[in-house]
């Protein structure tokens, strides 16, 4: 994703914001921090659908970097934008998470696929 387009969709976000009750987070909500990956039985190997979630920063598989921005609505929705570095490039990366009611999968819908994750014990 594009800088301009990241920043444009969050743009967009903040003035939808008011209307929809989202809420501007400085840090990562605690339900939503951890490590998750596609399959439990690779969360101690990595592999390439790891994700690990700290209250300021997101490390994907093969790019890592700070949270800039955090907005939720509700306690299981929350879109981020990250700068993410890796592979020799520094980018920013707008992400949608949806976490289950039990908090045990997470669920990125700014992916076509809307990929799934388990949380890893």
């Amino acid at each position: 994703m594009s800088r301009c387009s990241a920043v444009l969709g969050i743009a967009l976000f903040y003035v939808a914001a008011p209307v929809l009750g989202a809420e501007l987070l400085a840090k990562m909500p605690m339900q939503f921090q951890g490590r998750w990956n596609a399959d439990v039985q690779l969360c101690r190997l990595g592999g390439d659908s790891q994700l690990e979630i700290r209250a300021n920063d997101i490390s994907f598989f093969e790019s890592a970097g700070p949270i800039v921005t955090i907005v939720a609505q509700g306690t299981n929705d929350l879109a981020l934008i990250a700068e993410l570095s890796g592979e020799g490039q520094t980018y920013l990366s707008a992400r949608h998470f949806q976490l289950s009611e039990d908090g045990q999968e997470l669920v990125d819908i700014s992916t076509p696929t809307h990929f799934l994750r388990h949380r890893c014990p």
